[in-house]
């Protein structure tokens, strides 16, 4: 007896424990408490209080009390608050979406640090409130709406359930133990549906919601957005928090600590989600990542929770893979600049009936074109017949297969800086640069600050003359046009004879560049590769000699 009598206490003080008033601090300027612990508004809008009253519970304000009359009348009247309403939230004004996420999200932070976990279950709005929103407590969500009636025919187990017994069978392979499972109290005639499933039939559920609307929590409180006669402005309008009809308090759970209890992913703050992000791109565990929000914010994450956060990025990888062109390099290639909108570009393309054709795509017009052939196609098709004839055999390419010859591409920014500083420019060639060993070609201008910026880059297939020519003669023009290139007075590069003679034949057009355009020696080429050539170190001295009518001089 005794044994039972302390088992039937146990449970009703568990039962007592579920009932437990809840807190959710916030600062307010109209409420405070005085000396005896009563929370109570101000009679007097100008009243002062210290900072430690400025927090406030929100849920001893909106409950009625036997003040509930004498509160509400000093609330309208001193401090003008719409009917009905007992707090007002500080520090928000307006009825925007964006106000009203950040209200629901501040709302549920505050709510947390003090044990309770709310959700914005109804929202509308009326004639006189801009937003209507019901906050409940989390267990206030059910299974199912209707109430708890189990008619068990004075049987052990209620009907339609599957029975339990008190040995369960063996599991073994092509039999599991499910497979043994008999409902209570049915009989095997009645039909079933396409899944084997007999109407009304129950099985295990695993989950978190109270069975019924008469287990579930009853703390619920309305936030509304008023519509003021004298606010004009839906900019200033304000929020509060309504009088309680009922007395608030959280039921049929128990209490947990702050530390423990788990926060959703809507519930992250931008800064959390990007601490959250930053180390799932690191490739930290799941596990580890929890201990560390959990240092860090005080705030515990499930692993879940990361999990949707490693799924997410692992979707943004593939999207962002999916975007990648793919095909052979050179479809690839074209398929990238056609995405991008900041670039131009110029290319030639072989095709078996047409020869070299150039497709361009300008700014502005972001149209690929194409053009005949002129006399540098011709020259380019003459002279690169065989090795393209060779390059299809030795990539087993048929007749009807295009081959890119060569691409000449530029930035919105690189156009930019060409046209604004044509006058001096320079051009090298870097040998063998990509998987395929094409030579790119680089054209780059200075600037009025004398720094050196790339206006052109250029995929070619030798480094002979003819390739030179062709983004000198003819790709130039189309991407920086004809108005900038007759102001361009000097072009330097190396001592390759090819790419002067290029340079000096490309530009000899009169119709797309100036007269007075000339070629120069960069400084390397110009002065310092004659010095070396000319003068020799000893010690400290320099010797320097030429012969001049069979006389040599010597300076030291």
């Amino acid at each position: 007896m005794a044994s039972s009598s302390k088992i039937n206490d146990l449970f009703s003080s568990i039962d007592k424990s579920k009932t437990w008033d809840a807190v959710i601090s916030l600062r307010s300027s109209v409420w405070y408490r005085d000396d005896c612990g009563v929370v109570t508004p101000h009679a007097v809008p100008t009243a002062g209080c210290t900072s430690k009253n400025r927090e406030i519970n929100l849920i001893e304000c909106i409950q009625q009390s036997k003040r509930f009359l004498a509160d509400s009348q000093i609330l309208q009247d001193v401090h003008h608050y719409p009917k009905n309403a007992a707090f007002r939230i500080e520090n928000f004004k307006g009825h925007s979406k964006e106000m009203k996420d950040s209200i629901i999200q501040f709302l549920k932070a505050k709510a947390r640090e003090q044990g309770t976990e709310i959700l914005p279950r109804k929202q509308s709005n009326n004639k006189t409130q801009y937003h209507h929103i019901r906050f409940c407590c989390k267990h206030n969500i059910c299974q199912q709406t209707s109430t708890s009636k189990a008619n068990f025919n004075d049987k052990l187990q209620q009907p339609m359930t599957i029975e339990g017994r008190e040995h369960q069978p063996i599991s073994k392979r092509h039999c599991s133990r499910s497979s043994h499972n008999t409902l209570s109290q049915c009989s095997m005639s009645q039909p079933r549906n396409e899944k084997r499933r007999i109407n009304g039939q129950k099985n295990k559920t695993s989950t978190s919601r109270s069975e019924t609307t008469e287990t579930t929590c009853k703390f619920a409180f309305t936030v509304f957005c008023d519509k003021k006669s004298n606010h004009s402005d839906p900019n200033d309008a304000l929020w509060y928090v309504s009088f309680a009809n009922k007395p608030i308090q959280h039921t049929h759970h128990l209490p947990l600590d702050p530390e423990h209890l788990t926060a959703a992913k809507n519930d992250l703050t931008p800064e959390i989600q990007t601490f959250i992000k930053y180390n799932v791109q690191l490739n930290v565990p799941c596990h580890t990542i929890v201990g560390l929000v959990q240092k860090t914010y005080n705030l515990y994450v499930s692993h879940s929770t990361i999990r949707s956060f490693k799924e997410k990025e692992l979707d943004d990888i593939f999207a962002k893979v999916k975007k990648i062109p793919h095909g052979q390099d050179a479809e690839r290639l074209l398929a990238m600049m056609e995405s991008m909108d900041d670039i131009s570009y110029v290319y030639v393309f072989h095709e078996p009936d047409s020869g070299l054709v150039v497709y361009n795509r300008i700014r502005k017009s972001k149209e690929v074109v194409s053009s005949s052939n002129n006399a540098v196609h011709l020259a380019l098709e003459n002279k690169y017949r065989s090795e393209i004839s060779e390059m299809r055999s030795q990539l087993s390419l048929d007749e009807n297969t295009k081959v890119l010859v060569s691409i000449c591409w530029a930035t919105d920014d690189q156009i930019r800086s060409m046209k604004m500083f044509p006058e001096f420019s320079s051009c090298d060639m870097t040998f063998s640069l990509n998987r395929l060993r094409r030579n790119l070609f680089s054209f780059t201008v200075v600037t009025g600050h004398m720094k050196t910026v790339t206006t052109m880059h250029c995929f070619m297939p030798s480094k002979q003359t003819i390739a030179y020519i062709w983004p000198i003669a003819e790709a130039m023009p189309y991407l920086f046009g004809t108005s900038t290139t007759k102001r361009m007075l000097c072009v330097a590069s190396d001592a390759e004879m090819a790419l002067i003679d290029a340079i000096r034949m490309g530009t000899d057009n009169k119709r797309d560049y100036s007269t007075g355009i000339k070629h120069r020696l960069d400084m390397y080429h110009l002065v310092i590769q004659e010095w070396l050539k000319n003068v020799i170190m000893f010690g400290s001295s320099i010797l320097n000699w030429s012969k001049t009518n069979d006389a040599v001089w010597f300076i030291v």
